[in-house]
């Protein structure tokens, strides 16, 4: 038994907050409300040996998950680390607070009926349905974690995106196999790469700076890159996702 129990303060929005707490504790991360404050708690805290180990893993920890509510929620604000809250075996609480920046924006319902009063399209619903089994499968894998980091904390431009895809197309077995599988169609596949290569068609943004190919005579624009590749990491998360808890499953 843990001698004291570590939580670290999340800093950001209300809605996202409460989306926070809505975690499954058997994933070993949840997030749960104290003192009228949302704190987020795992397994893996209670074995650190200070604040600044227990921030330091709290901000790599939420790297990952803001990664993974990003692909859920297409409003999300990425949720950031305050205070880290030490409960020790005596009852005591000892803090180390470390200030953050608050921002302010609509959830989607609020965005929705705002969109509605314009009449303008509203927000389609997400399709995600599980951010914990997301998480849980980057904690044991390398591939997942790092492009669940980036999703959330990049800027999603043509150089990051491709990173991203490169990351995946690599996991899955190459081009072929992220055809067969059915994540994009080779098409799609040809606009995105010869889109994002071209500094002709996306200027300073694009991955290369030379001129060596004719542009794209179809190029994506940023927004459908953006969209496909959502598409793409969510077939790719929940593929892993199913692979991950078929392994851990109990054989009989």
């Amino acid at each position: 038994m843990s001698l004291s129990e570590w939580h670290v303060e999340l800093v950001g929005e209300e809605v996202d907050l409460k989306r926070l707490m809505e975690f499954d504790p058997a994933s070993g991360v949840c997030a749960s409300e104290m003192d009228g404050r949302c704190y987020l708690s795992a397994v893996e805290f209670n074995k650190l040996p200070n604040a600044k180990n227990v921030r330091n893993r709290a901000i790599e920890l939420m790297k990952v998950i803001n990664g993974a509510e990003r692909l859920k929620h297409k409003n999300w604000r990425n949720v950031g680390v305050g205070a880290v809250i030490q409960l020790a075996a005596d009852g005591k609480k000892h803090t180390t607070v470390f200030p953050e920046t608050l921002h302010i924006r609509l959830s989607d319902d609020e965005y929705n009926r705002v969109m509605s009063g314009l009449g303008l399209p509203a927000r389609p619903p997400s399709t995600v349905s599980s951010i914990e089994e997301f998480v849980q499968t980057a904690i044991s894998d390398a591939a997942v974690q790092k492009v669940l980091r980036m999703y959330g904390s990049c800027v999603h431009d043509w150089r990051e995106l491709s990173h991203m895809f490169e990351v995946i197309e690599e996991d899955v077995g190459g081009e072929k196999e992220i055809v067969l599988r059915g994540y994009t169609s080779g098409t799609q596949r040809s606009r995105f790469t010869g889109t994002a290569n071209n500094e002709v068609i996306v200027g300073d943004s694009a991955r290369h700076g030379h001129k060596k190919w004719p542009p794209h005579p179809n190029p994506m624009t940023i927004d459908e890159a953006r969209e496909w590749f959502a598409k793409i990491l969510e077939k790719w998360l929940k593929s892993k996702a199913s692979l991950s808890s078929t392994s851990q499953s109990p054989t009989t």
